[in-house]
Parts: structure tokens; C-alpha cells; sequence
């Protein structure tokens, strides 16, 4: 071998060292950061169709089912489009008719939700107004702050509750003993915008909002944040979305914060309860669980 030959060699086997050492390092790093890279999918014991068909003050009037290829872009099973109307307003075609819309996905990192803003657009709607975020008041007067959880608050659930299952069967499954609200609710907001419809000049509102990570996120990067935060083994988001031809934003956030009192204890039991992903106690097979033993017998 010519010297020039062996310097070349001799520079080939210092970069080696210098990235297996970078590697090495990167992943001890990793770990004593408790980072977490690959995101892992978690779910609920109960799905969305599982959601009751009246509330307090709002009936269910129809569920939507998503053809084939609408259920391809939407990119998950675990979903539900369901029309509400008031209780006292049943019969009244004059009646303002509330859209609720929610799906759940789990363990993907570079999904994009969907949201009204591409899908109304894509579906030949235009953009009527510029996007507005409106409060939406849960009242947490039934409802108690958790003192090892700061910004948590949890009430009691049922014992059981009907769960449709994948196949379609429905199967009465016991439920969580209670019921934690995502952190961040005093802020939830609803991020609506108006659509119309070019061939006939109507008008509609549509605004969402995401449970994300057992938190409150209001856009699609907010999602990403609280979703796929590296301290994380799992990630899930949920989007809830209200729509309607309401006269007004305001009209459209009424009616959503009036059912969403009344449902989102529902809608809850359909996510991971974080504070439990969190503290290794759900699932069974989760890491922190396991890591939690291999201390303890450290």
C-alpha cells in the first residue's frame, strides 16, 4: 500500500471511530434524556361509534357512514359523524341541525389531520371568511382538580358502558372508574371558519379543535407538538369537529359548548387516560411500566 494509500486509510478509520463514538454517545443521551424516537400506537377500550345517542338536552338524529374511499383519506376506522338536534326542537325543520364530527389516530409521527380548511375546500367549497378561534366554557363545577396532576381535573364515570367493536358487534365493557379532562381545558377554543357553496351562495361554519397527548391543541401544529413530544412513548390525537349552517361563528360555538358539556365525559372514555400512560400504568405492555420494575430491583 503507497503512504498516500495508508493516510487515506488512516483518515477513513478516524471518521469511523468519531461516528460509532457519535452514535454511542447519541444513543446514551437518548436514553438518559428519556427520549423517545419511535412513537408507539395506544388505544381506548371504547371507539367512537360507542358514543350515546342523546344527552341531556340534545337528541341524535343520524349517523353519517364514510364510503370506502372517503374512509381511505380519512385514514381511520375509529371515527364518527353524527347530526345532533335540541331535544325541545325534534320535529322542527327549521331547527338548526349541529354536525358533530370526531376521529381518533394513533401512532403515526407525519400525519397531517384533516381538517375543513383542505377538506371542505377539496370538496368544492370556498373559503367565505378568515378563521376566528371562539372560547368554549366547559364548566368544571362538577368536576375536581387532581393535587398530584396541576392543571387536572377528574369526576366519577360509569361502571359500564356499550362498545362497538370492530367488527361491528356491540358489547357492554367495563369502563375507567373515572374520567380525567385534557390539560389546557380552561383555553379550549373552537378555530371556525366560513365555507360556501359556489353553485348555490350558502353558507356554513365549520371549527375544530384536538385532544392531543392528554392535552388541548387548536391547529394542526399544535398537534405536533403535543403529540409527538420526544419525552413521549405514545402518541394519539383525537379532532373534534362542529359544523352547520348557522347564521353567525358565535351561533356555531353555542351550540358545540352546549353538547360538548353534556358529551365530552363520553368522548373522553374514548382516548388513553394520559395521567395513567403516563404514570406506566396503562397499557399493560407499557415501557415505563417495565422500567419502573428494573429500577425498583436495581
Amino acid at each position: 500500500m503507497t503512504r498516500r494509500g495508508s493516510a487515506d486509510m488512516l483518515a477513513f478509520l478516524v471518521c469511523l471511530s468519531v461516528l460509532l463514538g457519535a452514535a454511542v454517545g447519541f444513543r446514551g443521551a437518548v436514553g438518559a434524556l428519556k427520549i423517545y424516537l419511535r412513537k408507539l400506537p395506544i388505544e381506548s377500550d371504547l371507539r367512537l361509534q360507542s358514543l350515546p345517542h342523546q344527552t341531556d338536552t340534545w337528541v341524535r338524529l343520524t349517523d353519517k357512514v364514510e364510503k370506502a374511499e372517503m374512509l381511505e383519506e380519512l385514514g381511520t376506522q375509529n371515527y364518527i359523524t353524527r347530526f345532533w338536534v335540541r331535544r325541545h326542537d325534534q320535529g322542527n325543520p327549521a331547527a338548526p341541525v349541529l354536525e358533530m364530527h370526531a376521529a381518533y389516530y394513533t401512532g403515526m409521527i407525519d400525519t397531517v389531520p384533516h381538517v375543513p380548511e383542505r377538506c371542505l375546500v377539496g370538496g368544492g367549497f370556498t373559503i367565505a371568511t378568515g378563521t376566528r378561534s371562539l372560547p368554549l366554557h366547559i364548566d368544571l363545577s362538577g368536576w375536581t382538580p387532581e393535587p398530584d396532576s396541576p392543571g387536572v381535573y377528574s369526576r366519577p364515570s360509569y361502571a359500564t358502558r356499550d362498545a362497538v367493536q370492530p367488527d361491528g358487534t356491540v358489547r357492554k365493557v367495563g369502563v375507567r372508574a373515572r374520567v380525567r379532562l385534557p390539560r389546557g381545558i380552561e383555553d379550549l377554543a373552537l378555530r371556525a371558519t366560513q365555507f360556501m357553496e359556489p353553485q348555490t351562495g350558502r353558507t356554513m361554519w365549520a371549527g375544530y379543535f384536538f385532544i392531543a397527548n392528554g392535552g388541548i391543541a387548536h391547529s394542526a401544529e399544535d398537534v405536533r407538538r403535543l403529540a409527538f413530544d420526544l419525552r413521549a412513548d405514545y402518541a394519539y390525537y383525537m379532532k373534534i369537529q362542529f359544523s352547520g349552517r348557522y347564521e353567525s361563528a358565535e351561533a356555531l360555538a353555542a351550540d358545540a359548548q352546549s353538547l360538548l358539556n353534556e358529551l365530552l365525559p363520553d368522548l373522553l372514555l374514548c382516548v388513553p387516560d394520559w395521567v395513567e400512560v403516563e404514570r406506566g400504568e396503562y397499557p399493560p405492555d407499557n415501557p415505563r411500566r417495565r422500567q419502573a420494575g428494573a429500577d425498583n430491583r436495581g
